[in-house]
């Protein structure tokens, strides 16, 4: 794993980076350190340093990080800390000398006890990630920390993250978001992107959705893809900023130029939707499948999707199922509940109702309520399964509670037949009543509970029908029409 992408320019002569030659021009600077270089002392390794990164970034002539590091150990043996830390990159990243952890940790170190705000960063994350030293994650804190207390930017960000990222009890948001707001201060563009998700989760503060955009725009603006993305979803969604679907897109299309996933899925959604764009199937499935080739699995679902609709793309079963496979072996709910009705009804493999029912199972376990009602019924029916009336109306009531129509109806079904509970005409009633905008078989099988009921019930049951519109069906309520300890129905 790369730890820096390339070796920092070294402060000398104040902290500019040593120039391009410019075209033309002989190159003066690469002679000028080379007579400094041959000499001894503090500025000699100051030009050995310079040397070595001259060669590491192809300043003043051709790359060579063989040379690069040849000069780097020189500076770095006579104690230049900025040669150690460039020396250490190199390990690290196995430029010019094979790669080894271990010996770009212990001159990172030789760096970090001198200062050296970007070696003692870069320690912190070895210790972190276990790379070349025992991971630590107590001694990484304390390196950035030391690095932190000098202002460097990416030590404060690396403290919130280590503070964001860590598990309960050590999660601490009120600190990431302090840490973030300093690095972000100093336009570190991570930073500011993730300070911008505290203040639009409410998170380690107060919600502010403004400071949330501000925050996201300042990423954003310097190029940051993920911030990108969060600026688009903030003008899509009503989430407290005037909405804009055109502005949306036109960050989200930027960010997925840069090949950021989550914004090519986006940007595809737009166009299945014609929101801030024209509607679009065939740039929806191509932006889809940007994403969808990245691993990204909600792209992977819904162009499984376009598959077995044939929008986009030509009507294809077997490519929605090879589509919903991997994003449900990703664990995704939706591709899950996609891939078992493939099974269920024999689109694109043969039908298998043992799959469908463990495919319906994973997405039912993580509460996806039309997996969880399609499981239901499978039980209720016996299909591919042993028939469990009791396991149906299990799952009816999670599925119901989350408001999935059919859910609630089978559900009243099954109080008024006495299937898997005991029969109450009341709790069926008000069940099928409490669905909004009934179809006509609903309403039908509704009225005639009423004509089975004495008139005494039947205003129980209204009375119980209104207070399920006002309420909705929840949890609360299902254990009060029919308490689950002990199966017996309200009175």
């Amino acid at each position: 794993m790369v730890l820096i992408s390339s070796v920092r320019s070294p402060p000398g002569g104040g902290s500019q980076r040593i120039r391009r030659r410019q075209p033309g021009r002989p190159a003066r600077w690469p002679a000028a350190l080379l007579v400094l270089a041959l000499c001894c002392g503090p500025l000699a390794a100051r030009a050995q340093d310079g040397l070595g990164l001259m060669y590491a970034n192809a300043q003043g002539g051709e790359k060579d990080d063989a040379q690069a590091v040849a000069w780097l150990r020189r500076a770095a043996d006579q104690g230049d800390a900025g040669a150690q830390f460039n020396l250490a990159v190199m390990y690290a990243n196995g430029r010019g000398v094979p790669q080894d952890y271990a010996l770009a940790a212990q001159w990172c170190e030789k760096a970090a006890v001198q200062g050296n705000a970007e070696a003692q960063t870069m320690l912190g994350r070895m210790y972190a990630q276990g790379q070349g030293v025992a991971r630590q994650e107590d001694l990484a804190v304390q390196w950035w920390r030391r690095a932190a207390d000098q202002g460097y930017a990416e030590a404060r960000y690396q403290l919130g993250d280590h503070f964001f990222d860590a598990p309960a009890p050590r999660r601490d948001d009120a600190q990431a978001r302090r840490w973030f707001a300093l690095a972000a201060a100093q336009g570190h563009a991570e930073a500011q992107n993730n300070l911008g998700v505290m203040y639009a989760d409410g998170l380690g503060g107060p919600r502010e959705v403004g400071k949330a955009v501000e925050w996201f725009r300042k990423a954003a603006e310097q190029g940051l893809p993920k911030a990108q993305n969060n600026l688009g979803a903030m003008y899509f969604t009503d989430s407290g900023v005037p909405a804009d679907d055109k502005l949306a897109v036109q960050w989200w299309r930027r960010a997925a130029d840069q090949g950021n996933a989550a914004a090519q899925d986006r940007l595809g959604g737009a166009y299945l939707s014609g929101r801030g764009v024209p509607q679009d199937d065939l740039q929806a499935s191509q932006w889809l499948r940007k994403a969808a080739e990245q691993d990204h699995a909600p792209a992977q679902d819904t162009l499984g999707t376009l598959y077995e609709q044939g929008r986009g793309v030509p009507k294809d079963e077997l490519q929605a199922v090879r589509w919903y496979r991997r994003a449900a072996e990703q664990g995704l709910d939706t591709a899950q509940y996609n891939l078992a009705r493939q099974y269920d009804f024999g689109r694109g493999v043969p039908r298998d109702l043992a799959s469908a029912r463990a495919w319906y199972g994973k997405a039912a376990d993580q509460g996806y309520p039309r997996a969880q009602f399609n499981l239901a019924v499978m039980y209720a029916n016996g299909d591919g399964v042993a028939q469990d009336d009791a396991q149906a109306v299990r799952l009816m009531r999670k599925a119901a509670t989350q408001g999935h129509r059919q859910a609630t109806f089978g559900l009243g079904v099954m109080y008024a037949e006495g299937r898997g509970v005991p029969r109450n005409l009341e709790a069926a009633f008000a069940l099928i009543s409490a669905i909004a905008s009934p179809d006509e078989e609903m309403t039908q099988y509704r009225d005639m509970l009423l004509t089975h009921m004495p008139p005494g019930q039947r205003e129980r049951a209204e009375r119980l029908a209104d207070e399920l519109r006002a309420t909705g069906v929840s949890e609360a309520t299902m254990r009060r029409l029919a308490p689950e300890s002990d199966g017996q129905p309200a009175s």
